[in-house]
């Protein structure tokens, strides 16, 4: 079993805190894209978790939000035959699951 890591390094994990509480995640695995992959999500229950981490952010569904907001994707020959469909550019739709983070401060006031 290989450990994922960030760009920076950091190990990801299956746990991860959403204004303060710890949130269980199924699955997490990092892409270039948007990317839908059936290897990790079906095995998946409908109300279990999974995210994907991209470039412009962490997108966080269960399988049952997929299958319900994103029917074209599982639908597609590219998701049923070759195991994964991406999204070149992010739809709008998408951007409802993107997991907002806290952002740090320094503790200085810019005004």
């Amino acid at each position: 079993m290989s450990v994922m890591v960030e760009s920076n390094g950091i190990p990801i994990n299956n746990s991860t805190s959403v204004n303060g509480s710890i949130t269980d995640v199924a699955r997490v695995y990092e892409s270039h894209h948007l990317t839908f992959r059936r290897d990790i999500i079906d095995p998946l229950n409908d109300q279990d978790s999974f995210e994907i981490v991209t470039p412009a952010g962490r997108f966080r569904m269960t399988r049952g939000e997929l299958y319900e907001q994103f029917a074209e994707v599982v639908a597609s020959s590219s998701y049923r035959d070759l195991g994964q469909y991406h999204y070149p550019m992010i739809p709008y739709k998408a951007f409802r699951f993107l997991v907002r983070e806290d952002k740090a401060t320094n503790g200085k006031s810019e005004y």
